[in-house]
């Protein structure tokens, strides 16, 4: 009964989904910290029962931030808006026509920078795989922009423009993601028509040929690349919720049992929440994700409280927040506060 009284809760509507720092996230931490409180759980937070930590809510390209070829400035977020995982600063450089920026030795093999040293230069890079991304494509696990950004860089670039496949002239927004943490080069997508203008009208004949032939079309351009990024990043303050169960050993009482849920879920599945329908706009209630872990906890909690006399370890119980967000809350506890 009361296992489902406490998901009927936390998964209820008025919840909304309890996506990090809203409001129907706010209720459902005070639900649990009342259960706690109401089953004689001793606050174990930092702040009581809070344990707030830095959650980062949106991303905005700084007005400075620019691009410019061969002196000539494209404008920021129409023909040119950075990546929300590039990194800030500086850059100049020349540029390399690097094809799909591939570097596969699985069941195929195509390396499009085999034989290519890209130190301080830019690797101009199509999206996407021939034959579209899809999944039976080979082509796959190889095709994220992050994925390729990352190859990029482990061969050394200095950074990575990225250009739409053909037919595709527009930009994709630059928005928050749990993918927003820089990996350490500048990752910028341009519009084709600009990227065309590098490799002297011929990107849709070269993404032909690469479609075709499946093999590597590398060669450098001559002409000169300077990249000034400043993205800023949103955050505020979110909390884990934090109680303890006092062991009764003098000793065995220093040592902790920790029983863990996630009690966020994703809102109403906006895009890059990681819903199965991102961008429906309705509201997930995540019964079972994890409103019934969440529940269990509680009852768990109240039930060792109960019989707390027989615990010689002190145990531990915790609501981990920003879950669905990359597993935040629970990589951002520190027990040393437990300890003195």
């Amino acid at each position: 009964g009361e296992l489902l009284s406490h998901i009927k809760f936390l998964s209820d509507d008025k919840r909304m989904g309890r996506f990090p720092g809203t409001q129907g996230s706010e209720e459902a931490i005070k639900y649990i910290i009342n259960n706690l409180q109401s089953s004689n759980v001793l606050p174990a937070g930092t702040e009581g029962f809070l344990q707030p930590f830095e959650f980062v809510t949106g991303i905005k390209a700084d007005n400075d931030t620019r691009l410019a070829i061969e002196g000539n400035n494209l404008r920021l977020n129409k023909d040119v808006i950075p990546m929300e995982f590039s990194s800030n600063g500086k850059f100049e450089g020349r540029i390399v026509f690097m094809g799909y920026g591939f570097a596969i030795d699985d069941s195929s093999t195509w390396n499009d920078y085999n034989g290519i040293d890209m130190k301080g230069k830019w690797a101009l890079i199509i999206q996407g795989a021939p034959g579209g991304v899809h999944p039976h494509s080979k082509f796959r696990d190889h095709s994220s922009l992050r994925k390729k950004a990352m190859t990029a860089k482990d061969n050394n670039s200095l950074g990575v423009l990225f250009v739409n496949q053909n037919g595709d002239n527009d930009l994709t927004p630059l928005k928050h993601s749990p993918n927003s943490l820089s990996i350490g080069i500048p990752v910028l997508q341009i519009k084709r028509e600009f990227a065309n203008q590098l490799v002297s009208q011929k990107l849709n004949s070269l993404q032909i040929k690469l479609d075709e032939k499946r093999q590597s079309q590398t060669f450098s351009i001559d002409k000169q690349i300077i990249a000034e990024i400043k993205l800023k990043r949103e955050t505020k303050l979110i909390p884990n919720v934090i109680g303890i169960i006092p062991g009764n050993d003098p000793e065995q009482k220093k040592e902790h049992i920790v029983l863990g849920a996630h009690f966020d879920h994703l809102g109403f599945g906006e895009e890059g929440s990681g819903s199965l329908l991102p961008g429906s706009n309705s509201i997930h209630n995540g019964a079972d994700d994890n409103s019934s872990g969440t529940a269990a906890l509680l009852e768990l909690s109240s039930k060792l409280a109960r019989n707390k006399n027989l615990l010689k370890r002190s145990v531990i119980v915790m609501g981990y927040n920003a879950e669905e967000e990359g597993l935040l809350g629970s990589q951002s506890v520190s027990y040393t506060h437990l300890r003195s």
